[in-house]
């Protein structure tokens, strides 16, 4: 059966009601709702039994139970996306999402919609493989361990969320959001042995001292991104560390810096890469200065390498 997309983005919300017993449902694989959508679903027998993919974005519920209802009568979901729910009455939290079929489960809550108390969020999908959490004030509650997890994206406020991280920790590729608190907050105990790819969103303006303090975590990694999703100034000065974090000298061959920009802080943190990062391979630089461009790629090209055989890379991002 085509998928059922239903998108509104009139001035007045469109109310959908789901009663139960609809043969269209039955035969129904992917769902989605976007815009000023106001959902509620009768209390029903499973009414979504072959639904697989869920998309609710900007949706409101016309009840708090209508999300657990309806997550409920999807027994074979396997991935479902979640942006900036609420209720169309009370407030829409706590949730308790619960799906043993689930493998996708993406939540972006970036547009605010909190009050005065910070929402809860209790998780228990233990098939999931990929997860998303893009969400810097809701605290997440993980009933169990997720032993299927190869892959995160989450940009989340770390000091809530210890027991969170301690199951990203297992992963394989992570794509994390960047700040310097992240570097405090970080236990020393907290290693991520099994993490290969890794990739930072730098948000905030930071040290590259404090960069490279974070990838102590990571001693197993063999690609590191940089991504910076604006232009911003890197604070502080690269102190001498006291050893080389481990990845650097004996696993990282890939290196991709997306806005580069040429500040003193990002060159110290580059000519610190390459001095200590003898497999590295390939260094791909986005720039992100016009004015700029030879006398970047001339620098980069110029800085001592302990890689004989890297390869340097050049893209332009204006």
């Amino acid at each position: 059966m085509v998928p059922l997309d239903l998108t509104n983005f009139a001035a007045s919300p469109c109310h959908y009601i789901f009663p139960n017993n609809l043969n269209v449902f039955k035969t129904l694989l992917v769902l989605k709702l976007k815009g000023r959508t106001v959902l509620d679903v009768v209390d029903s027998p499973v009414c979504f039994p072959s639904l697989k993919t869920l998309h609710l974005t900007y949706v409101r519920f016309e009840r708090k139970e209508s999300f657990k209802i309806i997550l409920s009568a999807c027994p074979v979901l396997e991935d479902l996306v979640l942006e900036a729910l609420r209720s169309a009455g009370d407030y829409l939290f706590p949730i308790s999402l619960s799906s043993p079929s689930l493998q996708r489960l993406s939540i972006d809550t970036k547009y605010g919609y909190y009050h005065d108390n910070d929402p809860i969020l209790e998780i228990s999908a233990p098939s999931l493989k990929y997860l998303k959490i893009c969400d810097i004030r809701a605290c997440y509650n993980l009933i169990e361990d997720m032993p299927k997890l190869v892959e995160a994206n989450v940009s989340v406020d770390l000091p809530r969320h210890e027991h969170l991280f301690k199951v990203l920790s297992s992963l394989e590729r992570l794509s994390i959001g960047f700040h310097a608190a992240m570097v405090v907050d970080l236990t020393d105990g907290l290693i991520f042995n099994r993490l290969l790819h890794l990739e930072l969103d730098i948000n905030y303006a930071f040290c590259s001292n404090l960069l490279l303090r974070l990838l102590r975590h990571f001693p197993n990694i063999q690609s590191l991104k940089l991504l910076r999703t604006y232009l911003t100034y890197w604070r502080g000065q690269l102190n001498c560390l006291v050893s080389v974090p481990k990845c650097l000298s004996f696993h990282l061959e890939i290196l991709q810096w997306t806005c580069y920009g040429g500040a003193l802080n990002e060159r110290e943190a580059a000519v610190y890469i390459f001095k200590n990062a003898p497999y590295l391979k390939t260094a791909t630089f986005s720039l992100c200065r016009k004015d700029m461009e030879d006398v970047m790629m001339k620098d980069l090209r110029s800085m001592p390498k302990a890689s004989a055989s890297c390869q340097l890379v050049f893209k332009k991002t204006f």
